[in-house]
């Protein structure tokens, strides 16, 4: 989770006192990894060491075991279809049989992968227990090289922010958890080190509450010195832990602290192309947009 018009807020201290979440051992989340356009061929790669078995998460008893390293998924906008032979399925839920990882889009992941379609996207999503992905998130979240105590504060609230995610997404019925880009908390797949897990089982279940429910536990490495009380698309009311009205100043040797940066027109056009997913080849005009009087 990075700094997003100034609504990602470092968490400094705990609001109310974290208590032990009851969290069972097989408690799950499920992580966006991937949202794809359909297309009249699209195209999705998955690799796996040994056999495979996938399956339709609706329906185990329709399952195709392979022992294919390497599984070529297409979708001709009709039906699936698996290194050239036909699926019929509609949605795909891909699992190691010896429990070891899978890698898409040169990552490795635990758990499993499914491949679930509506009437315009194709969504990849990795279902992992909670525990392990806090473990990898901080991974992408943190530096190693911090101390103990400072990853196990990190490891509460990305624990906090994940249980958050998965009671709305059970509200909404969605199909996902979480995404696994800076929008909500970055999940780069498999990654770890011992300070880092053992953070992580030093602090197994914690989170941090306010009125007996998870807190939105909207945080960043460095805060730059934001005034979350100006920010604006932030509901203080509902939220009224978030509203710092005293600007930070800890980590201000930070190198991350000053959130200014300067790209030519060329690196623009090529950071815009890779975000929209369009070819951007010239900005022809920007139009002036009001600051915000968070710093």
């Amino acid at each position: 989770m990075k700094k997003s018009n100034c609504q990602n807020i470092l968490i400094a201290i705990f609001l109310s006192s974290t208590f032990f979440f009851k969290l069972y051992s097989e408690q799950k989340i499920r992580v966006l990894l991937d949202k794809i356009e359909i297309s009249n061929k699209t195209n999705i790669k998955i690799s796996c060491d040994g056999k495979a078995k996938v399956s339709d998460p609706d329906d185990d008893k329709r399952k195709y075991i392979t022992d294919k390293t390497t599984l070529n998924f297409v979708f001709d906008s009709k039906n699936w279809y698996l290194n050239g032979k036909k699926l019929i399925i509609k949605n795909i839920l891909i699992q190691h049989e010896k429990e070891t990882l899978l890698k898409y889009d040169g990552k490795n992941y635990s758990g499993k992968i499914s491949i679930i379609r509506d009437d315009e996207y194709i969504y990849i999503i990795n279902t992992l227990p909670l525990e392990e992905y806090v473990c990898y998130v901080l991974s992408g979240e943190t530096y190693e090289s911090w101390p103990l105590e400072s990853h196990k504060t990190s490891a509460i609230t990305t624990r906090t922010f994940a249980i958050k995610k998965i009671e709305e997404a059970k509200k909404t019925n969605a199909f996902f958890d979480i995404k696994s880009n800076v929008e909500h908390q970055t999940f780069k797949g498999v990654s770890s080190s011992k300070n880092i897990a053992d953070a992580v089982k030093l602090t197994y279940g914690q989170i941090i509450t306010w009125k007996d429910e998870p807190i939105f536990a909207m945080y960043d490495m460095c805060c730059g010195g934001v005034l979350p009380v100006h920010c604006r698309g932030i509901d203080f009311e509902k939220f009224p832990y978030l509203a710092r009205k005293k600007q930070c100043k800890h980590c201000k040797e930070c190198k991350f602290y000053d959130w200014n940066i300067i790209y030519d027109k060329k690196e623009s056009c090529r950071r815009l192309s890779k975000f929209i997913k369009k070819n951007i080849v010239d900005i022809i005009k920007l139009e002036d947009l009001k600051l915000s009087k968070s710093k």
